[in-house]
């Protein structure tokens, strides 16, 4: 800070200096002034520009940085608003961060040998229009944000053919119309928020694409992606991402998709969300004002905060899961409803909310700004969550929605599948995972439908099963080993019985019947009946051919039916009667 708040400093020379530390000609105090000099001239013997050096120097016009400076520490001429152009030279290889942020008059400046550019280093740039990022490896947060990039030659075009990572906000309200970065890996949140984007085209590398990355770029009709030899608009990208009908999707670590990115200005009228899609990700749809309906996948557990925000001609959503979506939300002061907008009584009438709205945004507007959209659900005859208060002020009652030929599918199965894959995700199996797998097995206890019917392998579907039970064998290994002596002799009983019935059997099993239940209820959940379940399949087949033993007797002989009938319910009753014990 040798010079720093000396206002009236209007012309330096310094022919030898190696270092100009920290704040040396910047403005210091809140009403202080930077030095007033236009030009400055760095010697050959400069090897560091400091943190901050010519920070708020309103005066200062250009600079020459002479080939001795390797370093140019962050802030170094931030807000130097007269500033129109810079020369780097060839060893400076990173600008860090607000470098030259605050820039607004900066015109030019050479970038061609930097490899990594800082956060916020050429923000609010406003007249910096061209730029060279042919070296750049990584850019930083919001580094060109608020500047006019891509104003200038090459009609909006940017090669980046070394470029990996793009941080967050990064080129937030620039005027790129084509970005080529065939190495990109990593896209941070809202990169080119409110963009002029036409269209981009993804790196097979793509390892990250954040949340509202193309948010507001309104005039984007396609994405695509790069595979060495030429640009799709369609398909496979790698293992985390894939476009489908000009849409962006990622593979979530459980699986299942996330609907990433929306083309802002595409034009077509129904978008339908890939099958597979568990969640839409915050502002995915880009404000698109195209799209009139939207049809969600069976499945859809999520939809985002803003995820269809300034869809302004959506009329119709169909959905097709059985249980409703959840729509995420998250705080916003300016969330106020007016006594005119349509949802305003359903809400203040029947919700305490304590002077605060339900700050939902997931459709169009502010949850009940406008008038319900038209809800078309699943033919199931039972749907869940569609009847609650935000369903209700977005769409209408469930008693009106129009119903589509489409039968979901039952909780049940989308239960099985959710506890299952955690089951078979298990290296290990210890009693901490008892609980899933009791979910596992009673949602597949439950299933109806065939899983097929949904996309589903049935082999696959089978594997599940087959691990669901083998853990469940597991746990009840783990807790008959701490058993005490009265559960192992049942068990010893049970391991001892026959699997084919006779009614000579019947003394044995009765013993076996009344020890099981003298257990208590967590005790007989460890034993191991599959010889018991035998007995009892052997007995029903049983029955069933006395029953057909006994008909046609029953038919020939008249005289004496009321006989056979008393004795072949007797026997039936007293084999009922046995039934109903050992399924205790």
């Amino acid at each position: 800070y040798a010079f720093a708040d000396c206002s009236a400093l209007a012309s330096v020379s310094v022919p030898k200096i190696v270092t100009i530390d920290e704040g040396a000609f910047s403005r210091y105090t809140q009403y202080g002034g930077a030095p007033c000099f236009v030009e400055i001239a760095l010697p050959d013997t400069l090897t560091t520009i400091g943190v901050g050096a010519f920070l708020y120097n309103t005066s200062l016009k250009s600079i020459v940085v002479p080939s001795s400076v390797t370093s140019i520490g962050s802030y170094a001429f931030s807000y130097c608003t007269a500033l129109k152009s810079v020369t780097l030279p060839e060893g400076v290889t990173v600008i860090d961060d607000y470098a030259f942020g605050g820039c607004m008059s900066l015109e030019t400046i050479n970038l061609g040998n930097v490899t990594k550019i800082g956060d916020y280093a050429f923000t609010l740039d406003e007249e910096l229009k061209s730029i060279d990022l042919s070296s750049v490896v990584e850019i930083g947060k919001g580094a060109f944000a608020g500047s006019k990039v891509g104003d200038g030659y090459g009609n909006g075009n940017i090669n980046a053919p070394a470029l990996e990572k793009i941080g967050d906000l990064a080129f937030q309200g620039t005027s790129i119309q084509i970005l080529t970065a065939n190495n990109l890996k990593y896209i941070g949140d809202v990169a080119f928020e409110n963009g002029n984007l036409l269209s981009f085209t993804f790196s097979n590398k793509i390892e990250y694409i954040g949340m509202g990355a193309f948010y507001g770029c309104s005039s984007l009709m396609s994405f695509g992606y790069f595979d060495g030899t030429g640009a799709f608009n369609a398909g496979k990208v790698n293992d985390y991402a894939f476009i489908t009908d000009g849409c962006v999707y990622v593979v979530l670590p459980s699986g299942g998709y996330e609907l990433k990115a929306v083309p802002g200005g595409a034009t077509f009228n129904t978008l339908r969300v890939a099958d597979g899609t568990v969640r839409i990700d915050d502002y995915a749809g880009n404000a698109n004002v195209h799209v009139k309906s939207i049809v969600f996948p069976d499945g859809l557990k999520r939809i985002g905060q803003y995820a269809f925000y300034g869809y302004t001609a959506l009329e119709s959503v169909e959905f097709k899961s059985v249980v409703a979506p959840a729509l995420e939300d998250s705080y916003d002061s300016e969330a106020v409803l007016e006594e005119k907008d349509p949802g305003y009584d359903l809400l203040h009438n029947q919700f305490d909310i304590f002077g605060y709205e339900l700050y939902y945004f997931n459709f169009i507007d502010l949850l009940g700004k406008r008038k319900p959209i038209e809800m078309i659900l699943p033919r199931n005859s039972k749907v869940e969550g569609y009847d609650s208060l935000v369903y209700r002020v977005y769409f209408g009652e469930v008693k009106d929605a129009p119903v589509s030929d489409y039968v979901a599918m039952e909780k049940s199965l989308i239960e099985f599948y959710e506890y299952a894959n955690k089951v078979a995700s298990l290296t290990t199996i210890t009693l901490v995972n008892e609980d899933v797998i009791n979910n596992a097995l009673t949602a597949y206890n439950s299933v109806t439908q065939d899983p097929t019917d949904y996309g589903y392998d049935r082999a696959e579907f089978d594997a599940l099963v087959l691990k669901v039970q083998n853990a469940k064998k597991k746990i009840r290994e783990l807790k008959f080993a701490s058993a005490n002596d009265n559960v192992k002799s049942v068990q010893a009983l049970i391991d001892a019985l026959p699997t084919e019935f006779k009614l000579s059997d019947l003394a044995m099993i009765q013993e076996v019947v009344d020890k099981m239940n003298a257990l208590e209820g967590d005790e007989r959940a460890i034993l191991d009946t599959t010889k018991l379940d035998a007995l009892k399949a052997s007995y029903s087949e049983y029955r069933n051919n006395l029953t057909t033993q006994i008909e046609p007797i029953k038919d020939a002989t008249n005289n004496v039916g009321l006989a056979i009938a008393f004795a072949t319910t007797f026997a039936l009753s007293a084999l009922a009667f046995f039934l109903k014990r050992s399924l205790i």
